[in-house]
């Protein structure tokens, strides 16, 4: 279910000029805009400069008409019965830091706990973002872009994750402490109810002090049931609050799907010291041809390369097969495999790190030809990554040609033949697409997606026509940094001219933490989506999805 937010429009100063409420109000339209479900708390002074936003966002639903006073916190540190001292931190801003401000900064958990607890818009998970926020933006398209996609995804994991500047250290009342920033925060149902709940054990038994202090503490005591776990993300107060979310909190685990999902098996040879890996596929003239990929290593769990050859050189061999329909419609390598031979292909090979040609895709050209791209080491001009194209004939690579990248790469990857067999995308960010001209890529088109996730992505299948051949379909692939680096996918449609349309929330396909899933195979047969998927370089198995599935999960 998509995420709900809460946010408050409270008076806590004197006379405040209206051109500065309405800056304030414009805004939060801003966010408004994005269509993200929002909780709103307001003050009974400033519901009326609030009638036409209101209006025109259905997304926004007054939560409460309320004044500061009227909130739990301000009793708190208010009522000397019940705090004895409202003494406030002696190393704070007298103009900005009062005990008004500081009241405010912690109803925020306070207004979380009651947007959970009525919950109008029927969601599992929550978040706080603060209602004037998109003015720390630097790049304020592409983080309400995000806003937008984050809003509209439908998140199932448990998690709090918190965006802050510090480490875990000690909490001082007196100083204003950053292990948290205060303007944004997103967990589920049962994580922000038992943040809150600590929270709240924190604010009674300190004096007043900001909200981010009262995080930090809360963070340490946990809740009574001791269940309270914070998801800390490095960030700044800027857009990097909302943008720095780790994927995995809103990635969809396709296991866990109440739909048509399997896993096939596929019986690949044996070669000694060498193991299946990727998997490539195309349809050529009506015949279902796929290449794999063979690598001479393992990938630990730590993400570390083992060579059994005692080697350490990554070697790559490939092999093809050509498939047949199985009584559930979908593809087996019934024929069995052949290894592909590179006598034939043209060019000499250089001692390096790495021999052969890998991340293979195969294509049709626009002559009809059964064409290849790889990605090469030892056949290279310069010692690195190079990309290379040639015809995949009978079982051979043969007439390979090395071809120059865009001025100034060094290390060439992942170039995508588009379904024209003439054009390819270069890059993701920025969005490129080129044509190979006299061994040289041009860029023909250039623009900006921008979702940042598309800065992150490095590789993907071919694309298929989809939507009665007037768009393309394809996955796409992107990791994080943790160890071992954590992968995942997305769906990407283009338009008939190769501009994108939309994408899919990110997925993938083990379940678990995540680690290293590659998949550059994929076809669609009698109405499923069919995946090849290998985890840690190798063993790739084929994924099956319906397409109710598929439709699922992309993006409104």
């Amino acid at each position: 279910m998509k995420p709900t937010f809460a946010t408050c429009f409270l008076k806590i100063y004197g006379e405040e000029k209206q051109s500065r409420v309405l800056w304030r109000i414009r805004r939060f339209q801003e966010i408004a805009e994005t269509g993200i479900q929002l909780c709103l708390f307001v003050d009974p002074k400033y519901v009326g400069f609030l009638t036409d936003t209101l209006i025109k966002y259905p997304n926004v639903v007054v939560l409460r008409v309320l004044t500061l006073q009227e909130t739990r916190v301000y009793n708190a540190w208010t009522t000397d019965n019940v705090r004895g001292s409202n003494e406030l931190p002696r190393n704070r801003k007298a103009k900005k830091d009062t005990i008004e401000y500081l009241c405010l900064m912690n109803a925020k958990t306070e207004f979380l706990r009651e947007t959970v607890l009525t919950n109008p818009f029927g969601s599992n998970h929550f978040g706080w973002i603060d209602f004037n926020v998109s003015h720390v933006f630097l790049k304020k398209a592409r983080t309400l872009s995000f806003l937008r996609f984050l809003g509209n995804c439908s998140l199932t994991r448990r998690f709090l994750a918190i965006p802050g500047c510090w480490g875990n250290g000690e909490v001082s009342l007196d100083s204003v402490c950053w292990r948290f920033c205060g303007g944004f925060l997103l967990g589920d149902r049962e994580s922000i109810l038992a943040f809150e709940e600590s929270s709240w054990n924190c604010i009674i038994e300190s004096l007043p002090t900001w909200e981010v202090n009262v995080w930090a503490m809360a963070e340490k005591r946990k809740n009574s049931a001791n269940t309270l776990t914070v998801d800390w993300y490095c960030a700044d107060h800027n857009d990097s609050m909302i943008c720095n979310l780790l994927a995995k909190w809103f990635s969809v685990d396709l296991n866990t799907l109440d739909m048509e999902v399997a896993w096939k098996n596929v019986e690949y040879p044996m070669v000694p010291f060498y193991q299946p890996s990727s998997v490539s596929h195309c349809l050529y003239q009506g015949q279902d041809v796929v290449n794999v990929r063979y690598v001479s290593y393992y990938l630990t769990p730590e993400g570390q390369y083992f060579f059994p050859d005692g080697s350490c050189i990554i070697k790559n061999i490939n092999m093809v097969s050509y498939l047949s329909p199985t009584h559930e419609g979908l593809l087996s390598p019934t024929h069995g495999f052949t290894w592909v031979k590179e006598k034939n292909i043209g060019l000499s090979e250089k001692a390096g790190f790495s021999q052969g040609v890998e991340d293979i895709r195969l294509f049709e050209d626009h002559d009809g030809q059964l064409r290849f791209i790889g990605t090469t080491v030892g056949y290279s001009q310069n010692g690195t990554n190079q990309m290379m194209i040639g015809d995949y004939n009978e079982g051979e690579l043969k007439n390979g040609q090395i071809v120059e990248g865009i001025q100034g790469n060094v290390c060439e990857k992942n170039w995508i033949p588009l379904p024209d067999g003439e054009h390819y995308i270069y890059s993701w960010h920025p969005y490129r697409v080129g044509k190979i001209v006299d061994a040289k890529m041009v860029i023909v088109d250039e623009s900006i997606l921008m979702l940042p996730l598309f800065e992150k992505v490095r590789g993907s299948s071919v694309f298929l026509p989809t939507g009665g051949g007037e768009e393309y379909v394809g996955i796409v692939h992107f990791s994080e940094n943790e160890s071992p680096r954590h992968y995942f996918h997305m769906l990407v449609v283009l338009d008939k001219q190769f501009r994108w349309l939309r994408n899919s929330q990110p997925f993938h396909f083990y379940s678990g933490e995540g680690g290293i899933e590659f998949c550059t195979g994929f076809c669609i047969k009698n109405e499923k989506y069919c995946f090849w998927v290998s985890h840690f370089d190798r063993d790739p198995l084929l994924f099956v999805l319906s397409n109710p599935t598929i439709d699922s999960l992309f993006i409104k």
